[in-house]
């Protein structure tokens, strides 16, 4: 299975760098995946830092694209913040081949074994057995790749939202799930595609919540559905129509925001925090979560290194 989506990946391999390949494309270009089986989680880090690094380097104009964005958000803006946010941009990679570079069983250890969970867990068996539908908004931060897979690891009914770029990308996923899920060392995770054909992805969470299961979706990003929302000063779009699908279940839910944080010994922890039924704006309440977090570790946002979708910006950049 994950030989099978390591060669899902090079099938979509573009042509050799003409110097405006992205990061993302670049590595799964750069022969990784034909040396990635059998490598140990360490190494692979090493390797993809290297190859991350070489591509920055290849791209200076990139460096201007983060100190922009941090100057937006009234955050250092120095050259070894530009260095911090490069650097976990990277292993934001690292966190999505590491499935494809060993076993099912190494990549269950490694979540058990590199993961603080602390009292977070419970706090979602708790909201099972109080027989409510659980919602945790994402958001682009940290090792977000590793939220699905952990929780899944302890046996959660999982649902995912996520829209794949083709319908290959969609294929590996789905058998990527099935062996996970036929090797029990994980529960199997429901993947809710946005945008496929014949599919009805509100419809779907929707139904998530009436089972009372977990439903996993991003938050921090424009979609038809998103609305004004404020982060440090700033007008951006999010919510992703949360709270409008939320609404729409007409079910008990419990609304968490999750974050996964490097530590910097390459360790993480997983972090849950409540959204009170009874707050006015679950939205706005999502976005200060995020704000406080960004605060404590600003070079793990990973839409650092994009453009933002603002609406506007602080009085004092206009």
């Amino acid at each position: 299975m994950l030989q099978t989506a390591a060669r899902s990946y090079r099938s979509l391999s573009p042509s050799p760098d003409d110097g405006s390949m992205s990061l993302s494309r670049h590595l799964q270009t750069s022969g990784l995946f034909d040396t990635i089986a059998g490598m140990s989680s360490e190494n692979l880090r090493e390797v993809v830092l290297e190859i991350g690094r070489s591509w920055y380097n290849d791209h200076p104009d990139e460096r201007e694209v983060i100190a922009d964005n941090l100057r937006r958000f009234n955050l250092d803006s120095s050259p070894e913040a530009v260095d911090l946010v490069q650097h976990h941009t990277i292993l934001h990679y690292f966190e999505k081949f590491l499935p494809l570079s060993g076993s099912i069983a190494t990549y269950a250890d490694f979540l058990h074994t590199a993961i603080d969970a602390g009292h977070a867990v419970e706090q979602l068996r708790q909201s099972i057995s109080r027989e409510h539908g659980i919602c945790i908004a994402l958001s682009h931060f940290g090792a977000v790749e590793f939220i699905t897979p952990f929780l899944a690891s302890h046996h959660f009914p999982v649902n995912t939202v996520l829209k794949f770029s083709t319908e290959t990308f969609s294929a590996a996923a789905h058998e990527r799930s099935a062996a996970l899920r036929e090797s029990g060392l994980f529960s199997y995770v429901n993947l809710v595609e946005i945008g496929k054909p014949k599919t009805m992805a509100a419809m779907e969470m929707a139904a998530v919540l009436r089972r009372r299961e977990i439903l996993m979706s991003v938050f921090d990003e424009k979609t038809p559905y998103s609305k004004p929302a404020e982060l440090f000063g700033t007008s951006v779009w999010g919510g992703a129509g949360l709270d409008r699908m939320i609404a729409f279940a007409n079910t008990p839910v419990d609304l968490y925001s999750a974050f996964m944080v490097r530590g910097d010994d390459g360790r993480y922890r997983f972090e849950l925090y409540a959204i009170s039924d009874q707050e006015p704006d679950q939205i706005a309440a999502l976005y200060r979560i995020l704000e406080s977090v960004v605060r404590e570790h600003p070079h793990q946002w990973y839409f650092l290194h994009e453009e933002l979708p603002f609406i506007s910006e602080p009085a004092e950049n206009r």
